[in-house]
């Protein structure tokens, strides 16, 4: 058989406020969590976006392009399902909502394997909690199931029955009530996945974004440089004193330093001597934040988000409590996180390590599923 998904991406998002399944989390706008795990298992992927939208305006999709189909949306959800029925060619489809954006590989292939014997499939849980209608009576839960996508169909018989809920002008919330309601054959329950929730409202976001990252490492950094008489001294692009300042081929800001190694080394990257040689003439001199953020973009094109960093500046001088401030918003926007994220706390060393900067960064990444 051959296997078409339709990824329906073309909601309005009233309930959120907006279209989420465009926001981006961890690099990755919401649909493309979904899309990244249908392909490699069908044989064909179909987006359904917004009525009205150009592919152009989709974040991201310009990667996606050479093996997706884009085909536009309707008013409600069931006109979108039915664009995106219309145009598969699979002898199945499966009908899958971008905003379950946790759908794994297991539950998708259950839904493809339990077609293989049943002409309708859909994915439930059981409702796990206390039920009570307005009026106070509580409700019997036994037997009573949250439905999921994605939903599996043959072709021919998901597409008539939408081809007759047009016709009727019919309201439904899912496909399977199509389904049942014009051609009325039985449906086969799989077992869903209580992860596979449906991003709705802005605290569902947060949640997501915090389930998404399962592969969370740590990184350890340390740096050390000379401070000398006759160089400025810059942490983090901060000027922070003149005519004093740390000696090294860059611009000797062990800070960034230790950072870059720290982040390197949790992802399993290198280290800075590998990605910025001393005989490098592109990076003498250079300022030390640039070369940070040049390494926060290798690590986002490996799909590495950084969770938070905690440092520690040893120096006798100068004093950096006037300067602190800027420093973290400085780190914290080459990170490309909140500022409460990071933590430089500056120690004077008790005059043991008189005319040094040295630095120590602990740093924890993660990567999405």
């Amino acid at each position: 058989m051959k296997t078409s998904a339709i990824l329906l991406a073309a909601g309005k998002g009233n309930r959120f406020g907006g279209p989420k399944q465009f926001l981006t989390v961890h690099g990755r706008p919401v649909y493309a969590y979904s899309l990244e795990r249908f392909l490699p298992l069908v044989d064909e992927v179909i987006l359904v976006i917004p009525e009205g939208y150009a592919p152009e305006e989709i974040p991201h999709l310009e990667k996606y392009m050479d093996r997706v189909k884009v085909v536009e949306g309707g008013r409600e959800r069931f006109h979108s399902s039915f664009n995106g029925i219309r145009h598969a060619s699979g002898n199945v489809v499966l009908i899958h909502d971008t905003a379950r954006a946790l759908v794994s590989r297991e539950l998708i292939l259950r839904v493809m394997d339990a077609l293989k014997g049943h002409r309708a499939v859909i994915p439930v849980v059981r409702v796990r909690d206390t039920l009570r209608r307005e009026d106070g009576v509580e409700v019997d839960r036994s037997g009573l199931f949250a439905v999921q996508t994605p939903q599996g169909f043959f072709r021919e018989d998901i597409l008539r029955a939408y081809e007759m809920a047009i016709r009727d002008n019919a309201f439904g919330t899912d496909d399977a009530y199509f389904y049942r309601k014009y051609v009325g054959r039985e449906i086969f329950f799989v077992e869903g996945d209580y992860r596979n929730f449906k991003i709705t409202y802005p605290e569902d976001m947060d949640m997501f974004a915090r389930l998404v990252i399962t592969d969370i490492r740590i990184g350890y950094g340390w740096d050390v440089h000379p401070v000398v008489e006759g160089r400025d001294f810059h942490i983090a692009g901060i000027r922070v004193a003149e005519d004093y300042g740390p000696q090294g081929h860059s611009d000797g800001d062990a800070l960034s330093h230790a950072l870059i190694d720290a982040l390197l080394g949790a992802t399993g990257m290198g280290n800075i001597g590998q990605i910025f040689p001393d005989t490098s003439e592109q990076w003498r001199g250079a300022s030390s934040i640039l070369m940070l953020e040049d390494v926060v973009s290798r690590l986002r094109g490996e799909g590495w988000t950084v969770l938070n960093v905690d440092a520690v500046i040893i120096l006798e001088r100068p004093r950096l409590g006037n300067h602190l401030p800027e420093i973290v918003k400085r780190i914290a926007r080459a990170l490309g996180v909140d500022a409460d994220r990071v933590s430089v706390k500056p120690k004077s060393g008790n005059r043991v390590r008189e005319g040094i900067f040295e630095a120590q960064v602990v740093v924890r990444v993660g990567r999405a599923v």
